[in-house]
């Protein structure tokens, strides 16, 4: 049985799409120009995150600042294309997308996102306090999913090319499900992208070590700080922090024992002036 607009199933199509779309989409302005291409959209909240499927005509989406207000929610955005072409433009960066390649990027930074032909675009929408930070600082500017990742994407795409067609048949209790089984895939695919996209350029290399030694610093006399807590704070694996400390031939280990040893012999140091000088001993 369809559910009737108003629920967590949302429809609209014609007059009625912009208004809708900026209301599940935040304060975008839309373009279609002369294209008076039958314009529809299928929305359905899935508890941790929303699915969307759009159909339309060549048009622009610009986004100057998604986020209404401090309070509004602020998801990262994941697009499939499964008809047409279209091009993301955020900061320097311009993203081409590709039949079955997903693209996220944050828009709460400007964008523009150009629908030269007619297109159908699936959109997921996660907020970002599920992930991590080291990932969404992956997200400064658009990120089309690699080949590596293909076979998460072509599920991650196959759940939602599915939950469009049988929404109308699940109840919340499903569609909460479906949608969290959307954000663990939406994770790991961004996870999974961010090791990929690590640094390995020597100047990145560089600002992750200073990253490493600053983290180093501020938890020198924690017993537990090892190169996997290293890895873990920092977001990546245990071999670029090893990289990263390359270029100074030393290891991320040999670093932490020295400061550890300097920061003894500081202490000792003291120990023996406040000694020798008397002060604070009552002589």
């Amino acid at each position: 049985m369809a559910v009737e607009n108003g629920s967590p199933i949302e429809r609209a199509e014609g007059a009625t799409f912009g208004s809708t779309a900026r209301r599940l989409f935040g304060n975008v302005r839309l373009d279609f120009g002369e294209d008076r291409t039958p314009t529809t959209l299928v929305s359905a909240d899935l508890g941790p995150c929303r699915v969307s499927r759009l159909t339309a005509g060549s048009h622009t989406v610009t986004g100057d600042k998604v986020v209404l207000k401090s309070y509004d929610p602020d998801p990262i955005k994941l697009i499939f294309q499964t008809r047409g072409r279209s091009r993301l433009f955020q900061g320097s960066s311009t993203v081409g997308f590709d039949a079955g390649r997903a693209v996220l990027y944050d828009p709460t930074q400007a964008y523009a996102l150009n629908n030269p032909e007619p297109v159908t675009l699936l959109f997921l929408q996660v907020p970002r306090a599920a992930f991590r930070s080291t990932a969404l600082a992956r997200l400064v500017q658009p990120l089309r999913a690699s080949e590596t990742s293909v076979g998460l994407q072509r599920v991650l795409l196959s759940m939602m090319r599915s939950s469009m067609a049988e929404i109308d048949t699940l109840d919340s209790r499903a569609r909460t499900a479906l949608g969290s089984m959307m954000v663990e895939l939406v994770k790991n695919l961004l996870d999974s992208e961010t090791e990929v996209g690590t640094p390995q350029t020597a100047q990145s290399l560089d600002t992750l070590r200073r990253r490493i030694k600053g983290c180093i610093e501020e938890n020198l006399e924690q017993p537990t700080l090892d190169v996997a807590a290293m890895a873990r704070k920092m977001g990546c694996s245990t071999r670029y922090i090893f990289r990263a400390f390359a270029a100074e031939a030393t290891t991320p280990a040999d670093y932490l024992w020295s400061r550890r040893l300097q920061l003894a012999r500081g202490r000792l140091e003291d120990e023996r002036f406040w000694h020798s000088s008397g002060i604070g001993l009552g002589v």
